[in-house]
């Protein structure tokens, strides 16, 4: 994740892996592990964001600061397996 305040050099990174189930229907978060721990600048140091889960989707959750216009930018990668016995 990465965001950046529009009128401002400060803003955030980080990277978080996200181990999931899904059993057709819902989505279940196992666990979060940060993989990079998130770098706030001071000027912008109350944003955050989180991953989560709504029914059968994996949602990312942004929160910005009062006063401030943030840009986020997220890329993803998604690797599973199915196994059949």
């Amino acid at each position: 994740m990465v965001s950046v305040n529009t009128s401002a050099a400060e803003g955030l990174s980080g990277k978080k892996l996200v181990h999931f189930s899904h059993d057709g229907t819902n989505a279940t978060i196992l666990a979060t592990t940060d993989v990079e721990t998130d770098y706030i600048d001071a000027g912008v140091a109350t944003i955050t964001w989180s991953v989560t889960a709504a029914g059968g989707t994996l949602v990312v959750d942004v929160t910005g600061e009062v006063g401030k216009t943030i840009d986020w930018s997220m890329v993803y990668t998604s690797k599973y397996l199915i196994y059949t016995p």
